[in-house]
Formats: C-alpha cells, sequence, structure tokens
C-alpha cells in the first residue's frame, strides 16, 4: 500500500503546526513592488517555477502637512487675508469681508 504524502496546512493541522513548517521549509526576502511586479534584491535569484508566499507590510505614511510642515509659513505673500479668501485669490469669487 502507497503511504499518502501528507499536506501541511493551517485548515488540518492548526497554524502552529503549519507555521513551523513554513519556517523551516523557506526562506525570508525582503522586495519592492515596483508598477505591480516584485522587484528581488540585487544578487538574489530563484528558480523558475519556485513558489512564493507574498506578505504584505503596510507603508508607513505620513500626512501631507507632516511631508511639507518645513514649508509652513515660509512664503510671505503679502496677503494678509490669504487664508480666510484663498477662493478670491484662486477662483475670483467675491471677498469675504469681516463683521
Amino acid at each position: 500500500m502507497e503511504q499518502e504524502e501528507e499536506v501541511i496546512s493551517s485548515e488540518n493541522h492548526g497554524v502552529d503546526r503549519f507555521a513551523k513548517f513554513v519556517i523551516l521549509n523557506s526562506m525570508s526576502i525582503t522586495a519592492t513592488v515596483i508598477n505591480d511586479t516584485i522587484r528581488l534584491p540585487e544578487g538574489t535569484h530563484l528558480e523558475d517555477g519556485t513558489q512564493v508566499i507574498v506578505l504584505t507590510q503596510p507603508i508607513e505614511r505620513k500626512s501631507f502637512a507632516e511631508r511639507y510642515k518645513k514649508f509652513i509659513g515660509s512664503v510671505n505673500t503679502g496677503l494678509g487675508d490669504l487664508a480666510e479668501n484663498h477662493d478670491h485669490y484662486l477662483h475670483g469669487t467675491p471677498k469675504k469681508t469681516k463683521p
């Protein structure tokens, strides 16, 4: 009688055993995605047909204000009411008057 090859998956053996199998039978490579293509680090080669598991990491993104905070307030437009009347200066709407 032929012995069936054991298939280890998280569904039939629990996550711990599956994770141990993956760790012992794989390697870790940090790559970058550029235009939907996974770019391996220079000097890294995987044989054609190698199956891979892709785990993504969230990209830490700074807000617009965080990225440009060094420029905030650095330009003097000479327009003391620019914040209040930006629509006037951008689109030509009537200026807001102070009560």
